[in-house]
């Protein structure tokens, strides 16, 4: 499900979102939300530093997750030991 879809589902339109500033990173955002200019929807992981800061609030939704999908992504110049190619197996196993 995207934000978009969790946001429909919730009875709220994309439209009825004023949208003034588009990022193209994490660090932006963060650092907009900082600012005080706006509200935004991030991974608690990626805030961790500022929440512990005391920087930044989080505020749980209330119903369920927003799943996304995630890349494993690795350098193609260098050599992937045992240990790389193992994470890997188990990274295209795993059940989430």
């Amino acid at each position: 499900m995207k934000i978009e879809e969790f946001l429909k589902y919730h009875g709220v339109s994309t439209r009825d979102l004023h949208v003034a500033l588009v990022f193209g990173s994490t660090e932006s955002i963060k650092t907009a939300v900082e600012a005080g200019t706006g509200i935004a929807i991030l991974s608690k992981w990626s805030v961790k530093k500022e929440v512990e800061d005391g920087r930044l609030k989080i505020i749980n939704l209330k119903e369920g997750r927003i799943p996304r999908t995630l890349s494993l992504i690795f350098s193609k110049k260098k050599h992937l030991s045992h240990a790389d190619k193992e994470f890997i197996l188990f990274v295209r196993n795993c059940p989430i």
